[in-house]
């Protein structure tokens, strides 16, 4: 029988033991985790004629937030030293959102939208930083930490949880870190106690899997499950070509972290439910130009890993590209601007975001992108606009 814990961090006002902290530090020791600003020439969503740059401007999102549609609009303007940011997600550059970087850091308050287990969207605000690089682009992370304490029987661990994707979020395995004072000394030892959340920690002489929810709200704890069965995954129900560079991140639906290397080839792992967190893969068409694709997950427990049985899954089955637009279903207004966001997903919520082309001499890959035109009578082109990746 598995034992389960419940721990609650911050979750009810009477419990000041679990708290999170808009900070940078804990014990003089910086827990910020930056991360470049992917930058490009056209912003990956519309922008209204307000909210148009003056002269040379950059484009890129913050993926904070577990989802695309939650990741806020960057705009960087070089010459003018400026950062426009989309702070509360509405989709528009307000004029208070627009920011000068001077020398030093720049501190901005944010939305960070995240699902709950059992309840709606949330949102919380959360304070993104931001610098220069040396070579004229931008980092970022996200200002924050939670501790709190474990009760395992008669013994207390002090724990903190840190963002370690610049996500603000606290559950990503992998990424994001939990540190326990094992030893109980009141300190966290950044070798000994500093662990990727999503491995199994041995504490007390058992072996346990942490899980918490994205705004370290509460964690949840049990035991690592000895029963084991197989999973064989392959990209899709008939053949593909050969693929190249091949990985595939696993999380168990308590939190586990697994990574697979190989298509076709059955791998053991513990009894329990997983969901894709991620996948790539290299592929060469019949020209010789090499593909490489990324995919996202959107944490849907859809494999099934039983005791003694094995389970296969073509991780791109009902591949399918659709269309999301403004406007109303009778039609569109004279005037009216359009705003068209293509989407390739499977069924099991694997989303393609980001696609990379290079010639068959060539290790060079660059970013690929879609066209999308609207058409008149008679198959006139009205408009047309290039659509790259979230």
């Amino acid at each position: 029988m598995e034992s389960i814990l419940m721990i609650l961090l911050a979750a009810a006002p009477t419990d000041s033991s679990w708290q999170f902290h808009d900070a940078a530090t804990h014990e003089g020791r910086s827990l910020l985790t930056y991360r470049r600003v992917e930058f490009s020439g056209r912003p990956p969503r519309p922008l209204q004629a307000g909210d148009q740059p003056p002269g040379k401007a950059l484009y890129g999102l913050l993926p904070v937030g577990d989802t695309p549609a939650s990741f806020l609009a960057i705009a960087w303007l070089p010459e003018r030293q400026q950062v426009w940011l989309d702070a509360d997600g509405d989709g528009r550059f307000s004029h208070g959102e627009r920011h000068q970087l001077g020398s030093k850091p720049l501190e901005v308050s944010a939305a960070v939208v995240f699902q709950r287990p059992g309840s709606q969207r949330h949102k919380v605000q959360r304070t993104i930083v931001l610098r220069r690089t040396a070579d004229g682009g931008l980092r970022y992370a996200v200002r924050g930490y939670v501790s709190g304490r474990l009760q395992q029987g008669t013994q207390t661990y002090g724990v903190l949880l840190t963002d370690g994707n610049a996500d603000g979020c606290f559950d990503t395995p992998g990424a994001d870190r939990i540190w326990i004072d094992l030893d109980g000394d009141g300190r966290f030892d950044a070798l000994t106690e500093q662990f990727p959340l999503g491995q199994p920690l041995t504490v007390g002489g058992k072996t346990y899997l942490f899980k918490p929810a994205a705004d370290g709200g509460d964690v949840q704890m049990r035991e690592r499950p000895a029963e084991t069965g197989t999973l064989r995954l392959t990209l899709l129900d008939e053949h593909v070509p050969d693929t190249a560079d091949f990985t595939a991140e696993l999380v168990s639906d308590w939190g586990e972290l697994v990574t697979l290397h190989q298509l076709g080839k059955a791998a053991s792992l513990p009894v329990g439910r997983y969901a894709i967190e991620s996948l790539a893969f290299q592929l060469t068409d019949t020209k010789g130009q090499k593909w490489r694709y990324r995919f996202g997950g959107s944490r849907r427990f859809t494999l099934d890993v039983s005791s003694g049985k094995e389970t296969t899954a073509a991780v791109l089955r009902g591949l399918a590209l659709s269309m999301s637009r403004n406007g109303e279903a009778k039609g569109i207004r004279p005037g009216q601007q359009i705003d068209v966001t293509p989407n390739l997903q499977t069924a099991g919520g694997l989303y393609l975001a980001d696609c990379q082309t290079c010639a068959r001499n060539s290790d060079n890959f660059t970013a690929d992108s879609a066209d999308i035109r609207l058409l008149g009578p008679q198959a006139a082109l009205l408009d047309q606009a290039a659509s790259g990746f979230m």
